[in-house]
């Protein structure tokens, strides 16, 4: 018979508000894993729903309050960039994509 390795990994839960994120944090949790923090990208002032090509911001408001339900830190960044590198999906570090807003947003969670 073939066994499985369980790995139990910390893992930082990235949310949007939304019910998708919500339901991958669950099941984040049902699979073991130890979430430590949550990580969020806020829509810039005064853009409540930015046009982003890969970031849902609609759901900001209630993030902080989500983090507090579930009694973890909360590590906010900026979408700053735009949809700059969308033609292929090998993605590659391209200076002004909104993608790096996200790798800054992780490099902060260290």
């Amino acid at each position: 018979s073939a066994s499985h390795l369980c790995y139990v990994m910390k893992v930082v839960g990235l949310v949007s508000g939304g019910k998708d994120s919500i339901f991958n944090l669950q099941c984040t949790v049902a699979l073991g894993h130890e979430i430590v923090c949550l990580a969020h990208l806020e829509p810039p002032d005064g853009c409540e729903e930015c046009d982003s090509y890969t970031f849902q911001s609609v759901g900001s408001s209630i993030v902080g309050l989500i983090a507090q339900c579930m009694d973890r830190p909360l590590v906010l960044g900026k979408i700053a960039g735009a949809p700059v590198a969308v033609e292929s999906l090998a993605y590659e570090t391209t200076k002004g994509d909104e993608v790096e807003d996200l790798t800054r947003l992780l490099e902060n969670v260290k």
